[in-house]
């Protein structure tokens, strides 16, 4: 029967020029951290409305391992990403709220913003800001572990505390940053030993 290989090949066409397939598996950015950037969706509720609501999330962080640090933290839309730096001698975690709400949209979970914003309390609470090193794979493997360890303090399940990396990590390491897999399974260990 030729009808069969024809049909096969109408669907495999139909999936190749669907919107969701093209617009996210074709056309992936992927940002200096290895974030691949999500697409656009219909916003969820997130808990980052504003600087106030990420300031008190960070606050619950702090207050879940009791550890009394200022944070000061600045929206930056447009960056498509977030990071943890010093500026004058203090603690800053910048972030971008619009790339934020696409990943917790993307992933269908409010945890996955709180799971990146962990990842950069992380990165202070271990002093990896401190040096000028920047990022490198050790680093951001320790943050990984931090963000699952904090996710499970604050209530996520395993699931929920992976799914930002899931979706968007990418699959090879870079000369900074882990692969998908090594980040899930440093989330993971942290998850674990939280519960532990």
């Amino acid at each position: 029967m030729k009808i069969a290989p024809l049909l096969i090949k109408i669907t495999l066409l139909s999936l190749l020029l669907s919107p969701t397939f093209s617009g996210y598996a074709q056309k992936r950015k992927v940002t200096s951290c290895g974030y691949i950037i999500p697409p656009k969706q219909k916003k969820l509720i997130t808990n980052f409305q504003s600087v106030y609501e990420a300031s008190n999330i960070v606050k619950e962080m702090l207050n879940t391992i009791n550890w009394q640090e200022n944070f000061r933290l600045r929206e930056q839309n447009g960056m498509q990403n977030a990071y943890a730096t010093i500026i004058n001698n203090a603690r800053w975690i910048v972030y971008d709220n619009d790339f934020l709400e696409d990943i917790d949209a993307f992933t269908k979970t409010k945890w996955a913003s709180i799971s990146i914003m962990a990842h950069e309390v992380g990165h202070h609470y271990y002093n990896h800001v401190v040096s000028n090193t920047g990022s490198t794979i050790p680093k951001e493997l320790e943050a990984d572990a931090f963000s699952g360890y904090m996710m499970a303090m604050l209530g996520a399940s395993k699931e929920q505390s992976v799914a930002a990396i899931t979706a968007i990590a990418s699959d090879r390491p870079s000369s900074t940053h882990p692969g998908k897999a090594d980040r899930i399974n440093a989330i993971s260990q942290g998850w674990d030993q939280a519960n532990a």
